[in-house]
C-alpha cells in the first residue's frame, strides 16, 4: 500500500514540514502548492490580517462546461503543536499505516489526496474543477470570507467537497458557532477597602459572575430545544482573566464564551438579543463578537448527496451519515453550492499531540476525490 501511494504519501509529507501555524504567514504552503499544480489556471489572493500577509490559492481546471461544477476546498493553517508532542510535529514520519505528523488528519492529508487526483488527470473533465486553498481557517476564518464576500468564487449551483477529516463519512450539516469575549470594569482598591455594597458595585469579577449566571440560564433554556440531527446547542466559558493580586480589588475582568447554535437560529439576531439583555441588567458590561460561523445543512436527498453516495457505494465502503458541531468553511461555501464534507483524516486526531492520518484512508480518499471529477 506504501509503494502504491508512494506519489501521495510524498506530498503530504511535503505538505507536514511546512509549517503553516495558524499565527504565521501560509505564504510558503500555498506557493509550494502553485508549483504542483502549475499546469493549471491558478490566482492568488493576497490579503494582509493583523501583521500577517496570508495567501489563498484558486486552481481552476477548465471542463466540457461550467455548469454543475466541483469544488475542492481545504484550509491550509494548522494549530499551534502542543509543547507536549512525542514526535517532530513539522518532521513527518511513517508508522505501518499511520502517517504522523502535524495536519496530518486536520486537514493535510485530504489536500494531498485533492492534488493527487487532479495530477493524475489524463482528460478534460466533463464540468469546471476547482481546488481553493485557504488561510485562516483555524484562526478567525478571514481567508473564506475574503473569497466570498469579494464574490472571488464567481460560481453557483456546484457540488462543494470540503476535506476536513470525518473518517470518509458523509458530514451534511454543521452548527452555527458564536465567540464573544465579556469584559467588565470596575474600580481598583486595597483589598481592607472591600465590602459587600462595594464589591457588588466596583469588583470587577463580581459582575463578571454575574454575568457568568445569565449565559448558565441561557444554557438551561437552549438545552430545552431538541433537534433530530443535532442534538441542542450548547454555550461554553472556556477562558476569564481578571484581578493582578489577592489583595487588590480587580479593576478588570473579561471571559470569553463559546455558543454552538442549531441551523435553526438566526446568528445575527441571536447575538442582538444577548448584548441587549446583558446591557438591561449591567450596562457597563461591554461585549465584543470574536467570530461568526454560519451553520450549513445540504438534503439528504440532494443531487450533491446522491452523486457522492452513489460513488461511495460503487467502491464499496462503509459510511455514515453525520451532522456536527464542529466548525468548517462549509458555513461560507454554502452560498455557491451544495457542502459536502469528507475527508481521510479522523476528527478524533485533530488538534491531537503526535497526530495521524491512516494510508489507507488517504488511499480511499483519493479514489473518491478520482471518481468525482471523472464522472
Amino acid at each position: 500500500l506504501i509503494n502504491f501511494m508512494q506519489k501521495e504519501i510524498e506530498i503530504l509529507k511535503k505538505l507536514i514540514s511546512i509549517k503553516s501555524t495558524c499565527d504565521v504567514s501560509n505564504k510558503e504552503i500555498i506557493f509550494y502548492i502553485k508549483k504542483k499544480l502549475d499546469k493549471f489556471d491558478n490566482y492568488i489572493y493576497k490579503f494582509k490580517k493583523d501583521n500577517l500577509i496570508l495567501y489563498n490559492l484558486v486552481i481552476k481546471i477548465k471542463g466540457q462546461t461550467s455548469k454543475n461544477s466541483i469544488v475542492f476546498s481545504g484550509h491550509t493553517d494548522t494549530v499551534v503543536p502542543s509543547v507536549n508532542w512525542n514526535k517532530q510535529p513539522f518532521k513527518p514520519v511513517v508508522i505501518k499505516n499511520k502517517i504522523f505528523g502535524l495536519g496530518s488528519s486536520d486537514m493535510k492529508g485530504a489536500l494531498a489526496a485533492m492534488m493527487t487526483s487532479v495530477l493524475q488527470l489524463k482528460e478534460k473533465p466533463s464540468q469546471d474543477i476547482y481546488l481553493v486553498f485557504t488561510a485562516d481557517e483555524e484562526g478567525s476564518a478571514i481567508g473564506i470570507q475574503n473569497l466570498i464576500n469579494k464574490n472571488i468564487l464567481n460560481i453557483e449551483n456546484s457540488l462543494i467537497i470540503i476535506g476536513e477529516p470525518t473518517d470518509l463519512n458523509l458530514r451534511l450539516g454543521q452548527k452555527g458557532v458564536l465567540e464573544i469575549k465579556v469584559s467588565s470594569v470596575g474600580k481598583s482598591g486595597h483589598a481592607s477597602l472591600a465590602s459587600k455594597r462595594f464589591n457588588i458595585k466596583n469588583n470587577s469579577i463580581y459582575q463578571a459572575i454575574e454575568t457568568i449566571k445569565y449565559f448558565q440560564k441561557l444554557e438551561d433554556k437552549l438545552c430545552k430545544v431538541r433537534d433530530d440531527k443535532f442534538g441542542t446547542s450548547s454555550v461554553n466559558i472556556g477562558l476569564i482573566n481578571g484581578g493582578i493580586s489577592v489583595n487588590s480589588i480587580p479593576e478588570n475582568c473579561y471571559f470569553t464564551v463559546s455558543i454552538r447554535l442549531l441551523p435553526r437560529i438566526n446568528i445575527d439576531q441571536f447575538y442582538n438579543n444577548i448584548r441587549r439583555e446583558i446591557n438591561c441588567i449591567l450596562p457597563n458590561i461591554k461585549i465584543d463578537r470574536i467570530f461568526l460561523g454560519e451553520s450549513f445543512l445540504t438534503r439528504a436527498d440532494s443531487f450533491a448527496v446522491k452523486k457522492v453516495k452513489k460513488i461511495l457505494q460503487e467502491l464499496k465502503y462503509n459510511y455514515k451519515i453525520a451532522y456536527s458541531s464542529s466548525w468548517s468553511e462549509a458555513g461560507y461555501l454554502k452560498e455557491i453550492g451544495d457542502c459536502v464534507v469528507i475527508g481521510p483524516g479522523s476528527k478524533a486526531q485533530a488538534h491531537k499531540i503526535d497526530e495521524y492520518i491512516k494510508i489507507d484512508k488517504l488511499s480511499k480518499s483519493v479514489k473518491i476525490y478520482n471518481q468525482l471529477i471523472k464522472e
